[in-house]
């Protein structure tokens, strides 16, 4: 993973972060952030390093385009999803609601878990919960099975995945940066988005 790339220090020295005159306010002007994602732990240093920074975003951006396409892929198939799993509109659009309702549950203990765990490991699991979840709903279960589905999508998309990827996304520049980076990640977000679309239709047909 890309996010290996990231260097963890947990021993900084007192020469490293002594400013003449004993001022440790001008730090972000170096680009360097460090911010505790476990409990003052492990302290995760970026440096100023502009490609490893992009490439970061970039991969951030693809996974954030792909990861819920699954759960809202009726806005965009819903007749065809509703000749697939053999549902009526009203349950289709109820499954919509599970989800919902689970992103709902989850935004706000989401964030405070991407305080406790390291958003690279939540990330990680995220992609391979959401796939293993989507392999799942490719079997076409019977209608609880895709009431559970789209329950667990508000979990891996949301709870392990959304803070984390802002929280990333954050912590890549300083406070005058936010705009262009995040910029960035929703439009790479919405591109990835439009790219991808069409493979979806085509593994929707495929599996009538």
């Amino acid at each position: 993973m890309f996010f290996d790339n990231f260097q963890c220090y947990t021993n900084v020295t007192l020469k490293s972060l002594v400013i003449k005159g004993g001022d440790f306010s001008h730090t972000s002007n170096k680009r360097k952030r460090i911010f505790n994602s476990q409990g003052g732990k492990n302290m995760i240093h970026f440096k100023s390093k502009a490609l490893q920074r992009w490439v970061v975003l970039i991969v951030v951006s693809l996974v954030g385009g792909m990861i819920t396409k699954l759960p809202y892929l009726k806005d965009i198939y819903f007749s065809t999803l509703q000749a697939a799993t053999g549902t009526t509109k009203t349950q289709l659009g109820l499954l919509l609601t599970m989800y919902g309702l689970m992103n709902f549950i989850c935004y706000f203990p989401g964030g405070m878990l991407a305080d406790k765990i390291s958003p690279k490991k939540l990330i990680v699991f995220s992609c391979f919960g959401t796939g293993a979840v989507g392999l799942w709903y490719a079997t076409l279960p019977g209608y609880t099975s895709l009431l559970i589905i789209h329950a667990l999508f508000g979990i891996t998309t949301v709870f392990t995945f959304w803070a984390s990827m802002v929280k990333i996304t954050n912590n890549l520049g300083n406070e005058d940066e936010q705009g262009k980076l995040f910029g960035f990640l929703e439009g790479g977000r919405g591109l990835v988005g439009t790219l991808i679309a069409p493979r979806f239709r085509i593994c929707i047909f495929l599996s009538l």
